[in-house]
């Protein structure tokens, strides 16, 4: 079996000492694809490509830089929601979609349903992390189905793996993953679900939207590293 180095120099000898070299990437498309600070790394689209005369260095300084592109914003909510709410959760889809965000959500239906429908009209990529170990269960505008088989305890997933939660109706498993965003000090914003104002949550980690307009501004808007936000219930 060829060493790392002598298969290096079996390629230098191939193609060259002087040949570029060639990486695979996984590389982000959407409208924040520019970036203050940003090398020009040519990384363009949404899946395995080459680029060709990048040094290590550059290639990783560009994927670090990308990687931030792409939030995750969790929508959370019924399963049988009434028809305004699943109307809300799919505009809700639809603007993280156009902000270049991916959704995150349980992957059923209802208001998980809603949101995948919305951001998949308009381009984007959903995330559907199932309670189930049956990828059919998902609903059918998921893209990356998570086929956890934790039951309920897939709540913690969802937000653990959200930068910021929107809640659309629900009942207590909504509540339930509110909570544990709270816990994991993760923006949390309500859309006619469960009003926290008066548990004296800190006013940096609760707030109350109006439309899925003001919704997703908000989330957009505190969408980073938790940092030590986190509530100890």
């Amino acid at each position: 079996m060829q060493s790392m180095s002598e298969m290096r120099a079996a390629s230098d000898d191939e193609h060259g000492s002087d040949a570029p070299s060639a990486f695979p990437v996984a590389a982000l498309d959407g409208p924040n694809t520019e970036r203050e600070g940003c090398p020009p790394c040519g990384i363009k689209r949404l899946g395995l490509g080459i680029l060709r005369g990048t040094d290590l260095k550059t290639l990783k300084s560009a994927l670090a830089c990308h990687k931030t592109l792409m939030k995750l914003i969790g929508v959370i909510g019924g399963q049988r929601p009434d028809e305004e709410f699943l109307a809300l959760a799919e505009e809700v889809g639809r603007l993280i979609a156009q902000r270049g965000s991916a959704v995150i959500c349980g992957g059923l239906s209802g208001v998980m349903e809603a949101a995948c429908k919305g951001a998949k009209e308009a381009g984007g990529l959903t995330v559907g992390v199932i309670p189930t170990i049956d990828k059919a269960d998902a609903n059918p505008y998921v893209d990356v189905v998570i086929a956890t088989g934790l039951g309920t305890a897939r709540n913690v997933v969802i937000v653990r793996s959200a930068d910021a939660i929107i809640a659309i109706d629900g009942s207590f498993g909504t509540l339930s993953e509110i909570s544990h965003a709270f816990e994991q000090g993760k923006k949390v914003v309500s859309l006619g679900s469960w009003d926290m104002r008066k548990m004296e949550i800190p006013g940096d980690l609760f707030y109350v939207a109006e439309s899925p307009a003001e919704a997703v501004e908000i989330a957009m808007m505190n969408s980073d590293d938790p940092g030590d936000n986190s509530i100890s219930f």
